[in-house]
């Protein structure tokens, strides 16, 4: 399983690079950061996801409101740890052959987001199309086809949930006031920018080399 992951990983690599179909797929993870990172966290230290917008250069905004500092931190922080923890758990779940279950999961995460919180049009777009794709792959669920089709997915989400990472730790580091979450993190704590995109970085690392580890 392991040589059919690195081929995926390969693709993947490969195809992230292709103009267009590369920002589109790279959305996937935001999606993740934004919902399953920032918005969950939110909501479980008694905040709520005000709404989602999702950009066609890949970024995103997810507006949350908290009732405390402590809240305000956890939400800040949550965005890249929760996406690489997303990443390790889906590559778990397909090492137990439960693929099925990825594409039940990611069906509604865009499910919910389209239904109570992205609003603007790209982000719309973005997510019928996707949610379409899923539809699809669910249909053939039994497929082998299927089973690889997820596999990409995965990897798609896992390489960039590496890669966002380490351009956050570059910009905490070069341009600490674009450090986006990590330029949050620091006005609130006092704790500086470099720091947090370091935190951010390794964690990346570490969760990527547990999904991969799942593999063999």
């Amino acid at each position: 399983m392991i040589k059919e992951t690195l081929l995926t990983l390969i693709l993947a690599l490969i195809v992230l690079r292709v103009p267009f179909i590369g920002k589109y797929l790279k959305v996937v993870n935001t999606l993740v950061h934004e919902v399953v990172g920032h918005g969950l966290m939110s909501m479980l230290t008694d905040g709520k996801i005000n709404r989602v917008m999702l950009f066609s250069n890949t970024e995103g905004l997810a507006f949350t409101s908290y009732r405390s500092w402590f809240g305000k931190v956890l939400t800040a922080a949550a965005g890249y740890p929760l996406a690489s923890i997303t990443a390790f758990f889906f590559f778990y779940l397909y090492s137990l052959g439960n693929y099925q279950w990825i594409v039940y999961i990611l069906i509604g995460i865009t499910a919910m987001s389209l239904l109570f919180w992205v609003r603007n049009l790209y982000g719309i777009y973005w997510l019928v199309a996707f949610g379409g794709m899923l539809y699809v792959i669910y249909q053939h669920i039994t497929h082998p086809y299927a089973r690889y089709a997820v596999l990409f997915i995965i990897s798609v989400q896992m390489i960039e949930s590496v890669y966002s990472s380490f351009t956050i730790f570059y910009l905490s580091i070069k341009r600490k006031n674009d450090a986006g979450d990590a330029a949050a993190l620091a006005a609130s704590t006092h704790i500086p920018a470099a720091c947090w995109g370091l935190l951010f970085l390794m964690q990346s690392l570490y969760f990527a080399y547990l999904a991969l580890t799942t593999m063999i």
